[in-house]
C-alpha cells in the first residue's frame, strides 16, 4: 500500500469530487472500443498501429488544451479532422467518423480496478459527484452502462458548466452548483495537470490517484496521493467514522 499524505487536517470530508476517465473508467480501453466503431465508417480495420497514431493526436491536442490552447469542445471536433486527414482520407469522412467514434465513446464503459468497492465504502458517508473534461450527455450514459450512475448526487461535465479543468472557474462553479464550500470537499483525479493543479489552486484538497506510479512531482503538490483507489479509506478526512 502506498499512500502519501501532505497535511494533518482530521476534518471530515462532505463531498467527494471523481474525475471520471482514467479515475473510474479507463480511458485505453474505452478509446480502443471507440475507435474500433469509428474506424467502421472509414471502413478500415483495427489495429495496435492505428490506435497508436490517434492516441498521440489526441493526448498531443488534449496535452495543448490544459496549456490553454484549445478549449475540450475544440479538441474534440479537432481530432477526428487530423485523424481522418493522418490516414489519408478525405474531408467528406470527418462527420461520418466521428459520429460513429462519439456514438462508440458513449457506450464504453470499462471499470478501473476497485472502482465498485470503493464507491461502495463511500456511499452514506459522502456525498459524491463527477467532473469531467467532456459532454455531459456522453458522460452521462457511459456511466449507465457501467451501472455506477445512482452513486453520484450529480455530474459536471464542462459543456454544462461552462469551463475546462484545469480553469479555476470549473472547481468554482462545480462548488456553486452543489453547494459546498472547498473546505467540505476533496478532488479525487489521475490528472496532476487538469485536475489537481486546478482545484489546488481553486482551494480545494486532492488527492492524486497515481495508478501508473509515477511518483511524485516537482511541479504539482497533491495533499494526498494513492496508487489504489481503495486507499482513500486510509486518507485523514475520509477514514473517521460517523
Amino acid at each position: 500500500m502506498n499512500i502519501q499524505v501532505n497535511n494533518n487536517d482530521m476534518n471530515r470530508y462532505k463531498a467527494l469530487f471523481f474525475d471520471l476517465d482514467d479515475t473510474l473508467l479507463c480511458y485505453d480501453k474505452c478509446c480502443r472500443y471507440a475507435l474500433k466503431t469509428g474506424l467502421e465508417a472509414l471502413d478500415i480495420g483495427y489495429s495496435e498501429e492505428v490506435y497508436a497514431i490517434f492516441d498521440d493526436i489526441a493526448q498531443r491536442l488534449f496535452r495543448e488544451q490544459k496549456e490553454g490552447k484549445y478549449t475540450v469542445a475544440e479538441v474534440m471536433d479537432l481530432y477526428p479532422v487530423v485523424f481522418v486527414r493522418q490516414m489519408g482520407f478525405g474531408p467528406e469522412k470527418v462527420g461520418p467518423f466521428k459520429h460513429a467514434f462519439r456514438s462508440g465513446w458513449a457506450v464504453s464503459h470499462d471499470l478501473m480496478p476497485g472502482v465498485v468497492e470503493t464507491l461502495e465504502w463511500c456511499r452514506g458517508k459522502f456525498d459524491m459527484y463527477i467532473i469531467s473534461n467532456s459532454f455531459l450527455w456522453s458522460q452521462l450514459s457511459r456511466l449507465r452502462e457501467a451501472g455506477i450512475r445512482d452513486y453520484f448526487r450529480d455530474v459536471y461535465a464542462s459543456d454544462m458548466l461552462g469551463y475546462d479543468k484545469p480553469d479555476v472557474r470549473f472547481f468554482e462553479e462545480a462548488l456553486r452548483r452543489s453547494g459546498l464550500s472547498a473546505a467540505e470537499v476533496l478532488v479525487i483525479g489521475d490528472s496532476l495537470t487538469a485536475d489537481i493543479a486546478g482545484a489546488s489552486k481553486a482551494g480545494l484538497d486532492t488527492c492524486w490517484y497515481d495508478f501508473r506510479h509515477r511518483g511524485p512531482s516537482s511541479a504539482v503538490s497533491p495533499v494526498h496521493t494513492v496508487t489504489e483507489l481503495l486507499q482513500i479509506r486510509e486518507i485523514p478526512g475520509c477514514r473517521d467514522e460517523r
